[in-house]
C-alpha cells in the first residue's frame, strides 16, 4: 500500500514481505526541512508491524534495519496521514 503523509513522505509498504520503504515527495518541498530527512530513507527496511495506519492520524511502523545495530527495533511515528491507497490499484475490465 501507499500511505502518504502531512509533511510530504510517501510510505511503500508491501505486507506480503513485511516491508517499508521511505521517501520525500520532491514536489511537496519536504526536502527543504532538514527535519524532513529520516535515517535510511529511500531504503528497504524490514516492517515487523504496523501499530496505527488511518487517514487524519499519525501512523506508526515498528522496524528493524534503521539502526546500525540489525537487532535494534525502531517504531516510526508519522505526521498525520493523508491518503492510503493499494499500491498497485485494481482496474475493473473495460475501464
Amino acid at each position: 500500500m501507499r500511505v502518504r503523509t502531512d509533511s510530504g513522505a510517501l510510505y511503500l509498504v508491501n505486507l506480503d514481505m513485511m516491508e517499508l520503504c521511505r521517501s520525500v515527495d520532491a514536489a511537496s518541498g519536504a526536502h527543504d526541512d532538514p527535519v524532513a530527512d529520516l535515517r535510511k530513507d529511500d531504503s528497504v527496511l524490514t516492517l515487523l508491524s504496523v501499530e496505527r495506519c488511518r487517514n487524519g492520524r499519525s501512523a506508526v511502523f515498528v522496524l528493524t534495519g534503521v539502526a546500525d545495530d540489525p537487532n535494534t527495533v525502531t517504531f516510526r511515528q508519522t505526521t498525520p496521514v493523508t491518503t492510503v491507497e493499494p499500491a498497485n490499484p485494481i482496474t475493473p475490465e473495460g475501464a
